[in-house]
């Protein structure tokens, strides 16, 4: 039990990192069509 929240917590670290570069990629993007 203990391992599969280990495994569940690490999931949702990394969903949470990839989606933090997307949006990162995303406002780069729409700050360089501002300028």
């Amino acid at each position: 039990m203990i391992l599969l929240n280990m495994l569940m917590l690490v999931a949702v670290m990394e969903l949470a990192a990839i989606y933090d570069a997307v949006r990162g990629k995303d406002n780069e993007t729409y700050q360089n069509e501002e300028k």
